[in-house]
């Protein structure tokens, strides 16, 4: 559900004397006044310098899509999903992660809906509001669908991660029915509500923290998720993560952890990959609202910073929250430059993520709210059977399987690189250290053509990879290329 980045960074460290000491004292008065406003309690500081907890090879192969069930199907349920899974399983898919199934909290008073539900105005039920962490919401099936849905995700060779939300819980939530000191608390008694409006969970409470354990070990056991991404990560004490992920890689090794938030700690030993928020923001400014091509160079110095040295990322465009209420990105800015996003979050290190429909170049407005009951949005899959949704389909298995293959894209490291025209192109090498290979990336992130040179060595010339309106020529130790309007490469180094 994050929207918007709110945090306080130390941002050059390491400049003159003053302008760090200033830096310092403004973060930390900006993070005592959140504290004591009880706005945060959570440690997002940077660990420049330390080692991430290591990400296995095969994450690192892997691309994950995400499944949203109210618009994935007209249906909207984990049958009618579970039907559509051999397509995601043709796309060379290995990961799939399930938007939250558990029961919604129906309460139709608007003072505990969060601003966008209440922009919608129809459907009390968010998925991201829940009332009972342990029971299935008839909207999406029973108890049984879900663990045939995960079943047949597993007998095509796929993960299913499970999205959880223990941020906060529906103001009807049976847990503070059961357990009123399980929720934070104002001074006069009433239940506090987070930024979204929704009941804030109290994990100073040790009980607290141990009932959201047995309800990990409840969605592991019973349905054999494979992994969790945690909603709002950064808002739950890290401490809870930890023992959490202790917990569920002792009764399944291997149990992943994705973190939808912005904590540079949790990846030192807990989790396998963040939401890659800097990436996704650069993607928007830089090819929707203008912003020159090497915003995603600062984009990820930034995370170089802050981050402990191989954290890997989930690299997307959309996701849900990002499809909600707003012209979908195969409209705006259009397919080409969807597919030069698409390239570069396949091309760049980290973990590709695709939105569901996103494969098809679907282009239909989606709302987190709308279901078959209420506004009816869903994914035209239609699509598929136009030039254009083929045409997604086949780059998409393409960049899959590049993935899969080339160890220069899942292992090696990205260097970037300096081009002629940064306002326009960015370009980034992929090396593995291992094999020698070596590639060279580069994409015209603006809807107008693009000429440029950068310096590579690569005295045997290159072999292309991959290209969409792509011209280029070596020599000189200098790579030229002539780029049409969202064009872009891969090449690979002759050795």
């Amino acid at each position: 559900m994050r929207l918007r980045d709110f945090r306080y960074k130390f941002m050059f460290w390491g400049m003159k004397n003053l302008l760090a000491f200033a830096a310092v004292l403004l973060f930390s008065l900006s993070f005592a006044a959140r504290v004591f406003a009880g706005q945060v309690r959570y440690d997002d500081s940077p660990v420049p310098g330390a080692s991430a907890r290591p990400v296995s090879e095969e994450l690192l192969k892997s691309t994950v899509y995400q499944i949203f069930l109210r618009p994935f199907t007209q249906e909207g349920t984990l049958k009618s999903a579970e039907r559509l899974l051999p397509h995601v399983a043709s796309l060379g898919v290995k990961i799939i992660q399930l938007c939250p199934v558990a029961l919604a909290d129906g309460d139709a008073d608007k003072n505990f809906w969060s601003g966008r539900q209440r922009e919608f105005g129809l459907n009390p039920k968010n998925p991201y509001r829940q009332k009972d962490y342990f029971k299935i919401d008839p909207e999406y099936g029973s108890p049984r669908d879900l663990k045939d849905f995960v079943s047949e995700a597993h007998a095509l060779g796929m993960k299913v991660v499970y999205d959880i939300v223990y941020f906060h819980c529906g103001p009807k939530a049976e847990l503070i029915g059961e357990h009123p000191d399980f929720v934070r608390r104002n001074r006069d008694g009433s239940v506090k509500v987070g930024d979204w409006k929704f009941p804030e969970l109290d994990y100073e409470n040790p009980e607290l923290r141990e009932y959201m354990y047995k309800n990990m070990e409840y969605l592991v056991r019973e349905y054999g998720f494979d992994g969790f991404r945690c909603d709002v990560e950064d808002l739950v004490p890290l401490s809870f993560w930890e023992e959490g992920a202790r917990r569920m890689r002792k009764i399944k090794p291997g149990f992943l952890f994705f973190s939808e938030g912005i904590r540079p700690k949790n990846h030192l030993g807990t989790y396998d990959a963040s939401y890659g928020f800097y990436w996704a923001w650069a993607l928007i400014d830089v090819y929707q609202k203008g912003a020159p091509a090497e915003k995603l160079f600062e984009a990820e110095a930034r995370a170089a910073r802050e981050f402990p040295k191989g954290s890997a990322f989930l690299r997307f465009r959309e996701n849900h929250d990002m499809a909600h209420g707003c012209k979908r990105v195969d409209a705006f800015p259009g397919r080409a430059a969807a597919d030069s996003m698409l390239f570069l979050n396949f091309a760049v290190d980290g973990v590709p993520f695709i939105y569901n429909g996103n494969e098809i170049a679907d282009c239909a407005p989606h709302n987190i709210f709308a279901n078959r009951e209420f506004g009816r949005l869903f994914i035209d899959w239609s699509k598929a059977l136009t030039r254009e949704g083929k045409a997604r389909m086949g780059l998409v298995r393409k960049l899959v399987s590049m993935k899969r293959e080339l160890p220069a894209l899942y292992r090696g490291k990205t260097v970037w690189l300096k081009n002629s025209a940064p306002d326009r192109a960015v370009s980034f090498a992929r090396i593995d250290g291992v094999s020698g290979q070596r590639l060279f990336c580069v994409a015209n992130a603006k809807p107008e053509p693009a000429e440029f040179s950068a310096a590579f060595d690569a005295p045997e010339g290159f072999e292309e990879r991959l290209s969409s309106g792509a011209e280029w020529e070596f020599s000189g130790g200098k790579l030229r290329a002539r780029l049409a309007p969202y064009g872009y490469a891969m090449l690979e180094a002759r050795e």
